[in-house]
């Protein structure tokens, strides 16, 4: 194989794999999906917002009706639990989070009057704006950045990710601490079946090249 064709093909893994990947940054990935690793529960880290940010799980991208209410980031204790009702996710399947911002003060309520005031997890491609509002942070790295103690608010060791949103549209201050939680099962890793499918798919458009070329 020559030298060139070898690193067009690891360019090409390389480009795959960052699909599934947010933004590196010094303090943790932004726009960095989850999936489901096991059984989903989230705790209450705390807030820093002006605004009142409700915070819910989805099974779908904008249906209330079958999301559940988590947080209210002005109303919770650091260190408060909520099991996820993540049942009807498979294993592997992307866990969606988001916020209702709250501008005007009223009480946390089933849906979210503006749809510009709705941030989702993941990459921005569901937010109104484009942009990444969340933040993940793995347990070391958010000790690391803020010296919160995680155990002392009794967020044990099993959960290993910690998510911050941003709560203002186009960006805001990217502080990503409006309304900030810890979860348990899940993983910033793509699922490994995922992972099989696309190098060996990756590998069968390799091999289809060099079929080519014997025919020639």
């Amino acid at each position: 194989m020559k030298l060139g064709n070898l690193f067009a093909r690891s360019a090409m893994v390389a480009a795959a794999l960052a699909m599934f990947a947010g933004t590196a940054r010094a303090d943790g990935m932004l726009g960095q999906p989850v999936f489901k690793t096991g059984d989903i529960a989230v705790r209450f880290v705390g807030s820093e917002a002006a605004y009142g940010d409700d915070l819910y799980f989805f099974l779908t991208v904008g249906q209330f009706s079958d999301a559940q209410f988590l947080f209210d980031n002005h109303a919770s204790t650091p260190g408060e639990f909520v099991d996820v009702n993540d049942g009807s996710l498979a294993m592997g399947d992307e866990a969606i989070f988001g916020i209702c911002v709250r501008r005007d003060g009223t009480s946390p309520e089933p849906g979210c009057p503006s749809a510009d005031d709705i941030f989702y997890s993941g990459d921005g491609s569901r937010n109104g704006d484009g942009m990444p509002h969340m933040i993940v942070w793995t347990r070391a790295e958010y000790i690391a950045l803020t010296g919160t103690d995680l155990d002392a608010l009794g967020i044990g060791s099993e959960f290993d990710y910690i998510i911050g949103f941003e709560d203002i549209l186009g960006g805001g201050d990217e502080d990503y601490n409006d309304a900030i939680f810890a979860v348990r099962g899940v993983t910033t890793v793509p699922e490994p079946v995922t992972m099989t499918l696309l190098a060996t798919g990756l590998a069968g458009m390799g091999g289809a090249g060099v079929l080519k070329r014997r025919r020639k």
